[in-house]
């Protein structure tokens, strides 16, 4: 088969690789139903006549249209700038607005819940994607059935007339993938990261089977523990060894517990690497922190692959530090090179293409050093001033506003995604990742005085969250502007209101203005947004229901008086009306 048709089912099959004639001819009548729906443009009186063809009359008109889009375009930055000066600098609405709450569990009232938009957790998903590509490849699968060979079967039609049907094998991905989360502690603010990543993967069409598994760690006997996605019976790590498939495993962690530190974690990762290409995704993305957990102590090595999906035990290796090499008490290593990547696309394609064996690439592969566990002692009281000026000396500029910026709102993950992305867009999960590995904040405690129990299986967007006291708060406000503090429930606001059907909504809600309509085990808390009726509206919040108040309500977390407010934005008295909205208690 020749000419466009050919040319189309070439096509077809980059995206299906089953696509045949009968798929090509789909297309081509969806082609011309679209084109039929279209309203031609009316011709002109000279429309016989040839138009001018030729590089420089379309040079010609791409620089004028590109003249005229960029006029457009400094005409709307000035008018958008002039409109966000304005709200600055007065912050004068037509309607009412409202407050968003999260809610605390040691506050009551009464409430209406509602659905708000939240932030992304997993940084450049499409680029993630595109980075994975050397990955997608496929090979035949005998075992599936047959499907029938349409062009195959037309072919022998026309060259022998001989109607005979053909058949060919079907294709599947090559690799299937076991995804092996760790669920220490440290790695609850990743775990919305951790379930839009799965579900990349499993999207990519790279992977045959995508299989997840939890690595906890038991804390006293120091000892690695193995579940299945939904499963609460341990099973073994040699589960993952051996398969009909090539299997490629990827480790999600920080490398934060001890426990990578141990003997046992280390010679299950050599019984991986021994049987099958594994990797480690290390979900901190700064080399700052790595130094903090069990990277800082392994040995670096530089790995290739002669071939793909080759078992980590046949990587080229070439010793990169001078650290004493992980070893048995026979001498023998306890585990091959692991290839660390993180979830930036251009370190996540080097991976793809080591696993792929496409194009000479190295990695930096670790090996980590059996020590003994260290068991801290938290006793006695926190000295935050002590933690508050070393994350000063040690954290990065964006971290350190991020932290102000914060100390006026509270601390749920939903909402610092939201205060990120709408007040610090520059800052990502590097920041975000220090803010939380300062030791600045800790767990609410509950009622009764006792921190909230840990449980693998909550919700870490549930998870409430305080600073060590209420001086290292306000010492993190005295670091910015008062007008900061002050605009964080607006600019909040402002972001979602402009991305009402956004990913990864979370439980909020607003005071009720019917106590009948309400549910008092709502909770209340401090405001994190500030939103429009307009905004309630599309949020399932009918006009009326939201309580009214005339004049901003300020909330105990920002820190700042009434007097110091209006000194510095110098229009406290004349916001809008306002009602308020709280998010549930866990």
């Amino acid at each position: 088969m020749e000419g466009p048709i050919a040319l189309l089912v070439e096509a077809l099959r980059r995206i299906d690789p089953d696509a045949g004639i009968v798929d090509a001819a789909d297309w081509m009548r969806l082609a011309v139903l679209l084109d039929g729906e279209t309203t031609p443009a009316a011709m002109p009186d000279n429309a016989d006549a040839k138009p001018k063809q030729g590089p420089s009359a379309d040079a010609a008109l791409n620089d004028k249209r590109q003249a005229a889009g960029s006029e457009q375009d400094d005409e709307a930055h000035r008018a958008a700038t002039e409109d966000d000066s304005e709200s600055h600098s007065g912050y004068e609405a037509d309607e009412s607005t409202s407050e968003l709450f999260v809610a605390n569990s040691s506050v009551q009232g009464d409430a209406l819940p509602m659905l708000s938009p939240g932030g992304r957790a997993l940084p450049a998903p499409l680029a993630i994607s595109r980075a994975l590509r050397p990955l997608v490849r496929r090979v035949s699968a005998p075992e599936l059935s047959p499907v029938l060979d349409e062009e195959g079967s037309i072919r022998r039609v026309v060259d022998s007339d001989l109607w005979q049907l053909l058949f060919r094998s079907r294709t599947k991905p090559w690799l299937e993938l076991a995804l092996v989360v760790d669920e220490a502690p440290s790695m609850r603010i990743w775990q919305r990261t951790t379930r839009e990543l799965t579900e990349l993967f499993a999207r990519l069409g790279a992977f045959s089977d995508v299989r997840i598994w939890r690595l906890r760690i038991d804390v006293e006997a120091a000892a690695p523990q193995l579940f299945a996605s939904t499963g609460r019976v341990q099973r073994s790590h040699k589960e993952l060894l051996g398969s009909a498939q090539q299997r490629l495993i990827l480790i999600v962690s920080d490398c934060v517990s001890p426990a990578w530190r141990s003997e046992n974690l280390i010679d299950w990762l050599g019984d991986w690497g021994k049987a099958h290409p594994t990797g480690l995704l290390q979900v901190l993305p700064s080399q700052q922190l790595w130094s903090r957990g069990a990277l800082g102590h392994a040995r670096r090595w530089a790995v290739s692959a002669p071939a793909p999906a080759i078992p980590n035990q046949a990587l080229r290796r070439r010793a990169l530090s001078t650290l004493p090499p992980s070893t048995s008490n026979s001498g023998v290593p306890l585990m091959p090179p692991l290839p660390m990547t993180t979830l930036a696309p251009d370190r996540l394609g080097d991976w793809a293409r080591l696993v792929a064996a496409t194009g000479s690439v190295q990695m930096v592969g670790f090996v980590f050093q059996p020590s003994p566990i260290e068991v801290i002692n938290k006793e006695g009281p926190i000295d935050w001033q002590a933690r508050y000026q070393a994350f000063r000396e040690n954290a990065s500029p964006k971290a350190i506003k991020l932290a102000s910026l914060l100390a006026a709102a509270p601390l749920r993950l939903p909402v610092i995604r939201l205060v990120q992305a709408s007040l610090l867009p520059g800052s990502g999960q590097t920041h975000l990742a220090e803010f939380f590995l300062s030791g600045l904040i800790e767990r609410v405690e509950s009622a009764v005085g006792e921190p909230e129990p840990v449980d693998a299986d909550q919700d870490p967007d549930q998870i409430e969250y305080d600073f060590l006291s209420p001086e290292l708060r306000h010492r993190l406000l005295s670091d910015g502007r008062i007008y900061e503090a002050i605009a964080v429930q607006r600019c909040v606001g402002d972001y979602l209101s402009q991305r009402l059907d956004g990913p990864n909504p979370f439980l909020a809600a607003v005071e009720s203005g019917d106590p009948s309509r309400a549910y008092s085990e709502m909770g209340g808390g401090e405001a994190f947004a500030r939103v429009t009726q307009q905004v309630l509206n599309w949020l399932g919040v009918p006009q009326g229901h939201a309580k009214l108040d005339q004049g901003a309500r300020r909330g105990s977390v920002a820190g700042a008086s009434t007097a110091a407010e209006t000194e510095s934005m110098g229009h406290a008295e004349s916001d809008p009306t306002a009602a308020e909205v709280r998010m549930p208690s866990p």
